[in-house]
């Protein structure tokens, strides 16, 4: 099973994230950060999921059958499914919402 926990940093990244999707006209609607919600019932575009490979692992299951598309930004040193920076994601906001 997966342990749920707080990756460090997620939060402020979590906040800050936040603030610029709704700059651009986005809306925010959950923030689980120690991803143990039941996300199947969520209705969304697109899920922001940060932290790793395994937060994006856990966020699938989270889903259960309700699969929506998922954009992983990598809080540690390497991602192969979550490959943005939080930096890089910043910057592709207004493309991500249109």
């Amino acid at each position: 099973s997966f342990e749920a926990r707080l990756i460090p940093g997620s939060a402020d990244e979590a906040k800050r994230l936040a603030v610029a999707i709704e700059q651009h006209g986005g809306k925010v609607i959950l923030t689980d950060l120690y991803q143990s919600r039941n996300l199947d019932e969520v209705e969304a575009d697109i899920a922001l999921v940060l932290g790793g490979d395994g937060a994006i692992l856990r966020a699938a299951r989270q889903m259960g059958m309700k699969q929506i598309p998922v954009l992983g930004v990598n809080l540690g040193r390497l991602g192969f499914l979550a490959d943005l920076s939080p930096q890089e994601i910043l910057s592709q906001i207004p493309e991500v919402i249109q």
